[in-house]
């Protein structure tokens, strides 16, 4: 699913939910429409008893609220870790390029060279090893391939500093643009989502479809009518649960500068 573009996931996540809400609704429609008119009958002889749907309407605004306040809750977060890595990239982004100037302005015989190839290293690391895991929320694994980058980039900037490099005028603002570069990146895998947050996500999906099983049970009307409006619910179940899946890791959607 990484590989399908957003656009599409939200097509998919409506086309899901839509799908469930009306096969459900289809298939208890026969049902329900029993339990109505048993539940009439039993109200004409008894005008004290509820009936049924009364009474599921009375319990459906409760699951409704639940459902809407812990996906604000969860968006809530997820976009907090959303700007924290939105920010760490960024940073992250600027002392590279910051580093590679620097590095370009240092003679070759010094190990300039070298150091623009570990810079560049250390970027195709961060795209083509850690991204791939920031999406699939594997943090330890990112921290190694993280740990690993860096740990190359410091020995070719101390076998550089040993040639002379650190006698350099940029060396010194080379030296912080690395560093405040190497404190982003782990900045940036800091901000991947925890597994509480797969708990959050899973507890929005269940009350969804807590809602949806509500309200197909409120909804017997008409076939046409009650169609329509289990559609219209399925599609903001499905919008929802969507916004709350895809803000649930800010590195779902690639960063500019990775490219």
């Amino acid at each position: 699913m990484l590989a399908v573009p957003s656009p599409v996931r939200l097509l998919l996540s409506l086309a899901l939910a839509v799908g469930i809400s009306l096969v459900l609704l289809r298939l208890l429609y026969p049902a329900l429409l029993a339990m109505s008119k048993r539940g009439q009958g039993a109200f004409d002889a008894n005008p004290g008893l509820a009936r049924p749907n009364d009474v599921i309407g009375r319990f459906t605004p409760f699951t409704i609220f639940a459902f809407v306040f812990l996906t604000g809750v969860a968006v809530t977060q997820f976009w907090t870790n959303a700007r924290l890595a939105t920010e760490a990239v960024s940073t992250e982004l600027a002392n590279y390029s910051r580093a590679v100037s620097y590095a370009s302005a240092i003679p070759d015989d010094q190990g300039g060279s070298q150091i623009v190839a570990a810079l560049d290293e250390y970027r195709r690391s961060v795209v083509d090893v850690q991204w791939p895991l920031l999406q699939h929320a594997q943090a330890q694994e990112a921290y190694v391939a993280q740990s690993s980058a860096a740990g190359a980039l410091q020995e070719t900037m101390a076998a550089a500093s040993a040639a002379g490099a650190n006698q350099d005028l940029v060396w010194d603002d080379l030296s912080t643009a690395v560093d405040d570069m190497l404190l982003a990146g782990t900045d940036r895998i800091d901000s991947v989502p925890q597994s509480n947050a797969m708990t959050l996500v899973l507890l929005v999906i269940a009350l969804g479809i807590v809602n949806l099983a509500a309200l197909s049970l409120v909804s017997v009307s008409y076939p046409s009518l009650s169609m329509l409006l289990m559609g219209i619910a399925g599609a903001l179940v499905g919008l929802l649960m969507f916004v709350a899946v895809e803000m649930s890791n800010p590195f779902l959607v690639s960063m500019p500068w990775l490219g």
